[in-house]
């Protein structure tokens, strides 16, 4: 983040490391810049790039993204080949349609399978109720919730979106009809959304189903503070399963999840609950992006 550039301007610098010629910079240091980490475990990562294979062919890449700001430079050194990708739009996701411009522009094989528009068939009626509920993929949530009657999606970072039947168990969001959701019960019984867009693979959340009625929710309650940090969190219990978190100056609605964890709304910062025998909470170990359990120690 907080890096102003230009599209033009990447342009230029990508001719400077492809080329590995530039009055400023000595050619052992381009290369060095664009090369893995010397003596390192670590296989695919360099000074800021990843390596990866597309297709079979090798490239490098690095990507990123602050708020609806996303941006991705993706380079198939061996072809003398490098797509730049800057947008400022929360709906498109620059590293699939790089890599799909290169698909054109490198005259690749293209897999068709790759990106799936909506299911094969619709599978049976599911009411909004039964909908209702928080999901989960690799900690990334979605909450789905019913409101006078409408079906609404709570996202990270985004409005709240209404979404609309399409099938019977296929949604489609309001003002996006591309963006669909299916609604599916695996063979744990659990329910799952799976969702579809026109730049990006398909991909599943599971709906958490955890029975709390015998927990006490007031045994999250209190300060917690993060020695390395400063920083202390003040948690206390509103109803049903929800939490009001302060820190700072800042006020977050927080969910719990399960006894082992709670989760900011519409985020992706979430509190590892470490509880003693006695049942008493102990420590919160927070974890959000690359940041893992950071621990706050009741106070």
């Amino acid at each position: 983040g907080n890096i102003f550039s230009t599209l033009q301007d990447q342009l230029e610098f990508e001719k400077i490391l492809q080329t590995k010629s530039n009055k400023r910079f000595s050619k052992e240091l381009l290369e060095r810049s664009q090369s893995l980490l010397p003596d390192s475990d670590i296989e695919n990562y360099g000074y800021g790039i990843e390596f990866k294979e597309y297709l079979g062919i090798p490239y490098t890449y690095h990507a990123g993204s602050s708020g609806a700001w996303k941006a991705i430079t993706a380079r198939f050194e061996d072809r003398g080949f490098s797509i730049i990708t800057l947008t400022n739009s929360g709906k498109i996701t620059p590293n699939i349609q790089t890599l799909n411009s290169a698909d054109v522009l490198l005259d690749l094989e293209i897999n068709e399978e790759f990106i799936r528009l909506r299911p094969e068939k619709i599978g049976p009626y599911v009411s909004i109720e039964e909908i209702e509920g928080i999901y989960e993929l690799d900690g990334y949530i979605w909450q789905l919730e019913v409101r006078e009657g409408d079906l609404y999606l709570l996202r990270s970072g985004r409005n709240d979106t209404k979404l609309i039947r399409e099938a019977d168990n296929l949604f489609q969001q309001w003002n996006d009809a591309p963006f669909k959701q299916e609604f599916t019960v695996n063979e744990k019984g659990e329910m799952q959304v799976t969702a579809y867009y026109t730049d990006t693979p398909d991909f599943t959340l599971t709906r958490k189903n955890t029975d709390l009625s015998q927990y006490d929710f007031t045994t999250i309650e209190g300060e917690f503070l993060n020695e390395e940090t400063g920083v202390t969190y003040s948690i206390e219990y509103l109803s049903e399963m929800d939490y009001e978190v302060r820190y700072r100056d800042k006020k977050r609605k927080a969910i719990l999840m399960s006894n082992e964890e709670l989760i900011f709304k519409n985020s992706n910062y979430r509190l590892r609950i470490d509880t003693l025998k006695n049942g008493k909470v102990k420590d919160l170990y927070l974890t959000f992006g690359r940041n893992q359990n950071v621990r706050f120690s009741r106070q």
